[in-house]
C-alpha cells in the first residue's frame, strides 16, 4: 500500500514539474518574441527616421543652393531639379536602388492638392493631414512632430513615419497657388 501512494506521489509532481516548466517555457518565449518585435520595429523606425532626416536635408540643400544658382543662370525659365521635393524624391530612388536594406521603403510628400499628381494624398495620408490641423490649432510645436505607426495598404501591413513640412519661406509657395503665377515649364 505504501508503494502505491508513492508512485501516484511521483507522478503528480513529475506532472506538476512538467506544467510549471510548460507555463515557464511559454512565458519565456512569449517575452523574448515580444522583445524582438519591439527590437526589430525600433531597428526600422531608426531606418525611416534616418531616411525622413536625409531627404529633408536634401530638400534643405535644394532650397538653399540649388534653386539660388539655377535662378541665377536662367532668371525666366524653371528647371525641375530646382525643386526640393523632386530633388529629394530623385535623392531617395537613387538611394534605395544603390542598397537593398532599403528596397522596402518609399518617401513621398503628400499633399492634399499637390502640384505633381505623384504626391496626392490618399484617405489615409489625408487623416493624418487633418490630424495635424488639429493638433496645430491647439498647440504648433505638437503639429510638428512625426506621426508613426502601421498602416494596411494593398493588403500589407506597413509602417509609416509621417512628419509634416513647415514652409517658413512664402516664395515655397509661388507655385502653388494660382496656376497663372507658375513657371510655364513647370505647366507643361
Amino acid at each position: 500500500m505504501i508503494g502505491k501512494p508513492l508512485k501516484s506521489l511521483g507522478a503528480k509532481f513529475t506532472l506538476s514539474l512538467a506544467l510549471v516548466c510548460s507555463i515557464a517555457s511559454g512565458c519565456t518565449i512569449f517575452m523574448l518574441s515580444q522583445h524582438l518585435n519591439q527590437q526589430a520595429q525600433q531597428a526600422v523606425e531608426k531606418r525611416a527616421e534616418l531616411i525622413l532626416n536625409t531627404m529633408q536635408a536634401a530638400r534643405s540643400y535644394t532650397q538653399m543652393y540649388v534653386q539660388p544658382l539655377i535662378e541665377q543662370q536662367n532668371p525666366t525659365g524653371f528647371e525641375l531639379e530646382s525643386v526640393p521635393n523632386f530633388a529629394a524624391r530623385k535623392i531617395f530612388e537613387t538611394f534605395r536602388e544603390k542598397d537593398d536594406t532599403f528596397k522596402d521603403f518609399s518617401y513621398k510628400e503628400a499633399a492634399l492638392n499637390p502640384t505633381n499628381p505623384e504626391d496626392l494624398s490618399d484617405d489615409f495620408e489625408q487623416q493624418l493631414f487633418e490630424s495635424a490641423q488639429q493638433m496645430a490649432a491647439g498647440d504648433i510645436t505638437q503639429a510638428a512632430l512625426p506621426y508613426s505607426g502601421y498602416r494596411m495598404l494593398n493588403g500589407k501591413k506597413l509602417f509609416y513615419l509621417a512628419q509634416p513640412l513647415v514652409m517658413n519661406d512664402i516664395s515655397c509657395l509661388a507655385c502653388h497657388g494660382d496656376p497663372s503665377n507658375a513657371p510655364p515649364q513647370l505647366l507643361a
